[in-house]
């Protein structure tokens, strides 16, 4: 269901009103008859956790904060964040695996960059996107500080990485693929 190229996870209302999830996963989009909560939640029970038991984790790491991150699975790098409330049908969930960059459309909106070329613009200011992707980030630095487990990175075929003089890796996607070159710092 949800694994390393799992890209995003979107809710979306079919032709009868029923809430699914739209999974786009690599290069392919598929869609789900089940809720995105349900889905994670099946998901994370199939490696012997719950939805439940990763937001208490989340809850116990970084505090009493709303829309918490989650970890899905540490070992693979597989760290999930939602755009907004989960129990919002349209809510967005991200794989950190896969966001390459985001900026700003306008003040209301951010468009995020993500692995296999695609992007996705939010309603969301771009501070609020940033918070949410840095909560993340120090949501997997805690976990690996704790289970000791280097940090996981995923790279997009189509880019190469070559390790800057900052000690940063730089990213740099073939001219045949597009323009967007991150500095990606962790």
């Amino acid at each position: 269901m949800i694994g390393k190229e799992t890209v995003l996870l979107r809710g979306e209302y079919n032709q009868d009103g029923q809430v699914c999830t739209r999974i786009k996963h690599g290069n392919m989009w598929r869609l789900e008859k089940v809720a995105p909560l349900k889905l994670i939640d099946e998901s994370l029970k199939k490696f012997g956790s719950s939805l439940r038991g990763a937001l208490d984790g989340s809850k116990f790491l970084l505090g009493n904060k709303n829309m918490r991150p989650i970890v899905f699975d540490p070992f693979s790098g597989i760290y999930l964040f939602p755009s907004k409330s989960p129990a919002k049908a349209d809510c967005v969930w991200f794989n950190i695996l896969h966001i390459i960059d985001y900026k700003p459309i306008n003040r209301y909106q951010t468009k995020v960059f993500l692995n296999y070329g695609g992007s996705i613009i939010l309603d969301m200011r771009e501070c609020n996107f940033k918070r949410k992707l840095n909560r993340t980030f120090k949501l997997r630095r805690l976990v690996s500080e704790n289970m000791k487990i280097p940090i996981t990175f995923f790279i997009d075929p189509t880019y190469s990485a070559y390790k800057g003089k900052t000690q940063s890796y730089i990213l740099s996607r073939s001219a045949d693929t597009g323009s967007i070159k991150p500095d990606i710092k962790e």
